[in-house]
């Protein structure tokens, strides 16, 4: 009732706060589309000082891992008994990689599929070439030759996958239009033979070569989780992933061993039985209570405001009035509800000159009167005829311990009594249980 009355969305609720990945994982991180070249990996990764690198689909979900393990596989299994080097590519790819030109398109399509291919390096004479070439009558070859129309003239015969020419040098208009005709592809590369030949190593997709084994950890998994899984990766770095499996962090043993990135507020109570589960675990910042002060330690100094008033939220408007802020309406019409829910609508024997001082205050910002309001908020609290009984009981249910006895107080709020008396038997029966 009080969040849709003020037309604020409730926060999220954080039943406990095991230590989980969210609150360690760095957001500090590279991702690249899985269609992208290994080469556009490779100055990724060089330029930014990245040992690896979260490979995606367009849609930006997880779908492998790519570190210099990978690249050192890679290189080791594109070499054959015979020297000559295998690649994943398609033409696309190949002129992106080594920054070419079309000489010929050889009418290949937008959306070309990925195929292997063999690269040959025409640094033989020509009878050697054909031997070479006549060898290999299933595989598709990439050819790269210099200045040598006799090699290009052979290769496109034989219908080459791809004929790369480096050193910038041009092709002849007879050898460009028979290409064309046999639906060959020429790319002219502006570098030397070496330099052309390990670029087009690196033309194959970054999916061809990363590791898929790798599985990412979600943002919501435990620390404790994911130490193991961690100390089981190559690099003991795991990319992160939400819900939906995209990529929104990365995490290493480094940093589960630091700080978190989130501190704790300890509102409205101070006991550690009170607080959520697993609080030890965080830096608590500051503490803001109108109970007792219980024997809660903390490891760094921290503000504590303490105040001996009905309501915590006449506490937070007089901050409010110190900073000379003036809340929205919403929150003023938030932090009325507190009080007026704390204190009976400022009837019970808790109730001080400030808090109603400041319950005038917020609702004349919020333009609601006290009495009115009140009226409401008493009404929407407690609704006896639909709770049950242990849903009564724990609404604000809080642990105490005293001379070593462990006790639980629970407070409800009533407008109707008569109606909430109904179900003393159920909550004496539930009481037993709980």
């Amino acid at each position: 009732f009080v969040f849709k009355n003020a037309g604020v969305t409730p926060p999220v609720y954080i039943a406990d706060l095991t230590p989980k990945v969210c609150y360690y994982m760095s957001e500090d991180f590279l991702t690249i589309d899985e269609s992208q070249s290994v080469q556009a990996a490779s100055f990724l990764m060089q330029k930014y000082n990245y040992h690896f690198l979260s490979v995606t689909d367009k849609n930006k979900r997880y779908k492998s891992l790519l570190n210099y393990a990978a690249f050192a596989k890679n290189l080791i299994n594109s070499l054959n008994p015979e020297h000559h080097i295998k690649v994943f590519t398609n033409h696309h790819l190949i002129r992106q990689s080594l920054g070419a030109i079309f000489a010929s398109d050889g009418g290949i399509s937008a959306n070309e599929p990925f195929t292997e291919c063999t690269i040959i390096v025409a640094a033989a004479d020509l009878a050697s070439f054909k031997k070479t070439v006549d060898e290999r009558p299933e595989q598709k070859l990439i050819v790269i030759a210099g200045d040598r129309d006799d090699i290009i003239d052979y290769a496109v015969e034989k219908k080459a996958y791809c004929i790369i020419i480096s050193g910038g040098r041009t092709v002849s208009p007879e050898l460009n239009e028979k290409a064309r005709r046999r639906g060959v592809c020429i790319l002219i590369s502006s570098v030397d033979t070496a330099s052309t030949s390990m670029l087009a190593t690196y033309a194959t997709p970054v999916s061809s070569i990363a590791d898929s084994e790798v599985a990412a950890v979600h943002e919501n998994d435990s620390v404790l989780k994911v130490r193991a899984a961690l100390k089981k990766s190559h690099d003991h770095i795991l990319p992160v992933v939400n819900e939906d499996n995209v990529v929104t962090g990365i995490i290493t043993e480094s940093l589960l061993n630091r700080e978190p990135k989130i501190s704790v507020s300890l509102v409205d109570h101070n006991e550690p039985a009170q607080a959520v589960d697993g609080i030890e675990n965080y830096r608590i910042s500051e503490i803001i209570d109108h109970h007792r002060i219980d024997t809660l330690t903390t490891k760094y100094p921290v503000t504590f405001i303490n105040m001996s008033v009905g309501s915590t939220a006449t506490i937070i408007a007089g901050l409010f009035d110190e900073a000379k802020i003036k809340p929205e309406p919403s929150l003023a019409r938030l932090l009325l509800a507190g009080i007026l829910s704390d204190t009976l609508v400022l009837q019970s024997s808790t109730v001080t000159v400030y808090d109603k001082t400041a319950a005038v205050k917020l609702a004349e910002i919020a333009g609601v009167s006290v009495e009115e309001y009140g009226t409401e908020l008493m009404k929407a609290g407690i609704r006896s005829a639909e709770s049950n009984a242990h849903d009564l009981i724990v609404q604000d249910l809080k642990e105490y311990k005293e001379s070593g006895i462990s006790f639980t107080l629970s407070q409800i709020e009533v407008y109707d009594l008569d109606s909430f008396l109904q179900k003393k038997d159920q909550l004496l029966e539930q009481l037993e249980i709980e």
